[in-house]
């Protein structure tokens, strides 16, 4: 071939497929990459660290179990990497190991005391700064923002709650999937090496708070089954700690707080629960559906416009926005101080007026307006407020004049748990609860009343019917169990509750069930409600009870 024969001949390229998916020297470069591992043949010759952008497909996520679908906490480094698994992609745990795996590009500004790989960065960013507008931060937000970024524990559970708020905020998680779950499995894998360890309060108090922001961030998910997993293993473990710890003044305080995490993620398991059950009936009955969804089906759909209105969604990002004030550190070298409930018992009121429990039968467009009133998100900013008060070594004094309600965190919001439950009829459905979840915040209850108990003649009017209010309810509780799902722990239960009852009534120089409703109304009480006739046999069993 001669050289002008050779100059017609066209050249002819070289064509390549387009990889989406080489490492990222190769992609910036534009050059194709083999993408072998740990180290492709590119990066190899040249001497150079080789890494690979994570990428998880969604259509695979969607397809098989994950983390809290399976026996809770019964997480393994295999199980890990089943979670996300296909023939075509590589496992999440492989990718994630990828990212954590030592190389030669070093951030200096990596000075967070946990692993930040995927978008954990741009997550916590967001969840302070993007999501601002969403506040406000209790008190001083250096309170709260600085020990997040110096503890370990704190930013990996705010991490989790960066999420739900991502996902309620946008609509789903998108592009923060990947971190949320990574993060997730972070939080399961370090509760199981907590839970093979010898007993300690300090660990047991990390552990509970671990597993109530798991429960926390199921329940606001959509995977109550998953949730309730979480909590009712989490008692489980509280029982089974209880009697291996000393009670020294430390631990008494680590007890309180493990105590406080179990009952808060409780509250909001069982209003979610009953959130998404009225918002979705409403949203049948709006559209003819007459087969109602399943509760199950939320998971898909809870973010969307048409199941609640902009109010509704702003208040469920304030409240969200208030965990990590909750599970932050608060000085465990005293006994937290009861406290003046009279914010909770103001959104109580509300709730109650609202729920209008005269009818048996309230429509779902009576319990829909319940929850867009923004009663439950303010009824979150006031238990988050006054736990952190009941730790503060500054006395809050109340304007002259105005109802106070003094009680100990733990008991009033148990309390309130069950006053939603059995006599409004909003919190679980109206359903009694699971039965060690129940006996268990029962005890909490019946220790708190029985220490007020011993000085209810000294107590000032509006203190000694709160406490009265508290033991009612209580009593209420474990009758409504008694018959719905016979317990014989609780017969000596309803017996202590008999002998407080009667002593307060002693004391008030009072006995019919009638003075009694009184009294409960001046804390917080509906004038009538479909428990009347219950109330009524309760009474008389309590007074009766030798």
């Amino acid at each position: 071939m001669n050289a002008v024969d050779e100059a017609k001949t066209p050249k002819t390229r070289h064509c390549t497929t387009r990889s989406r998916s080489g490492c990222v020297a190769c992609r910036e470069k534009h050059i194709r990459c083999d993408e072998k591992r740990p180290s492709c043949l590119n990066c190899a010759k040249k001497k150079l660290p080789c890494h690979y952008m994570p990428k998880i497909p969604l259509r695979e996520r969607r397809t098989k179990a994950r983390p809290g679908q399976q026996m809770v906490w019964s997480v393994t480094q295999s199980q890990a990497a089943a979670v996300i698994t296909s023939p075509d992609e590589t496992s999440l745990m492989t990718l994630l190991s990828d990212v954590m795996r030592p190389s030669g590009v070093f951030d200096p500004f990596d000075a967070l005391p946990i692993k930040m790989p995927l978008r954990s960065k741009e997550l916590l960013h967001y969840f302070f700064q993007a999501g601002y507008g969403f506040g406000p931060f209790p008190r001083n937000p250096d309170d709260c923002l600085i020990p997040i970024t110096q503890n370990p524990d704190l930013l990996q559970n705010t991490l989790l709650v960066s999420g739900i708020h991502y996902a309620r905020n946008k609509g789903d998680l998108a592009l923060f999937e990947p971190t949320f779950l990574f993060h997730k499995i972070q939080c399961i894998r370090q509760v199981n090496l907590w839970l093979g360890s010898e007993p300690d309060k300090n660990l047991q108090t990390k552990c509970a708070r671990y597993i109530s922001t798991l429960a926390i961030t199921e329940a606001c998910l959509g995977d109550f089954e998953a949730a309730e997993s979480h909590l009712n293993g989490l008692v489980v473990y509280l029982d089974s700690k209880r009697l291996q710890t000393g009670q020294d003044a430390r631990g008494q305080v680590e007890d309180e707080l493990t105590s406080r995490y179990l009952i808060l993620a409780k509250n909001v398991l069982h209003s979610t629960a009953s959130r998404v059950r009225d918002l979705i009936a409403n949203y049948c009955v709006a559209r003819g559906i007459k087969e109602p969804l399943k509760v199950t089906e939320y998971g898909l759909m809870k973010h969307k416009p048409h199941l609640h209105d902009t109010s509704g969604t702003i208040s469920c990002l304030k409240a969200t926005r208030m965990l990590p004030f909750f599970f932050g550190f608060l000085p465990t070298e005293r006994m937290p101080k009861d406290v003046d409930m009279h914010m909770t018992v103001t959104v109580l009121r509300d709730l109650t007026r609202r729920a209008d429990p005269r009818h048996a039968n309230r429509s779902a467009y009576t319990n829909w307006k319940i929850w867009h009133s923004g009663d439950t998100p303010r009824l979150l900013f006031a238990l988050v407020d006054s736990h952190i008060e009941s730790f503060s070594d500054k006395l809050q004094l109340p304007p002259q004049g105005r109802q106070t309600f003094i009680s100990s965190w733990s008991s009033f919001c148990v309390t309130m748990g069950m006053y939603l439950t059995n006599v409004v009829e909003l919190w679980n459905h109206g359903l009694p609860i699971e039965r060690r979840l129940r006996y268990y915040t029962i005890r909490v209850l019946e220790d708190d009343i029985r220490n007020g108990y011993e000085t209810l003649e000294h107590m000032d009017q509006e203190t000694r019917y709160t406490w009265f209010w508290k033991a009612f309810v209580g009593s209420l509780t474990v009758a409504q169990a008694q018959s719905a799902d016979y317990d014989e722990r609780l017969d000596g239960m309803f017996d202590k509750f008999s002998k407080y009852i009667k002593a307060f009534t002693r004391v008030e120089k009072m006995s019919s069930w009638d003075e009694a409703k009184k009294i409960l109304v001046t804390v917080v009480w509906p004038m009538e409600c479909t428990q009347d006739e219950i109330c009524t046999k309760v009474w008389a069993r309590l007074l009766a009870k030798h």
